[in-house]
């Protein structure tokens, strides 16, 4: 992607920083770093954001996402989310089991 993105009869550039971190603040993501680098990628793609940079500790998440004007923060932090909760944990259920 380009400096800004452009539409029929305007020009933005939007950029949000998202930090979260798992419940309880539990270091699970260590354990998952590579896999869920891969499914932040696969979102990002799928609803057309670009990852701008990512960084995975083992108990918060750095997102710095840039997006489109049509999506609201929230909306793009629950794609994120959701997306990326329910996949790693069908992936890993020892991680529910024993964590949450």
């Amino acid at each position: 992607m380009g400096e800004h993105r452009g539409r029929a009869y305007s020009i933005s550039l939007w950029k949000y920083h998202f930090v979260w971190c798992p419940k309880y603040r539990h270091g699970v993501l260590e354990l998952v770093r590579d896999e869920l680098a891969e499914v932040f990628q696969g979102t990002a793609e799928r609803f057309g954001h670009e990852i701008v940079s990512m960084e995975i500790a083992s108990d918060h998440v750095h997102l710095f996402v840039e997006a489109d004007p049509k999506w609201s923060p929230a909306e793009i932090a629950k794609q994120f989310k959701d997306y990326s909760g329910r996949t790693i944990l069908k992936r890993h259920p020892e991680i529910k089991q024993r964590y949450f």
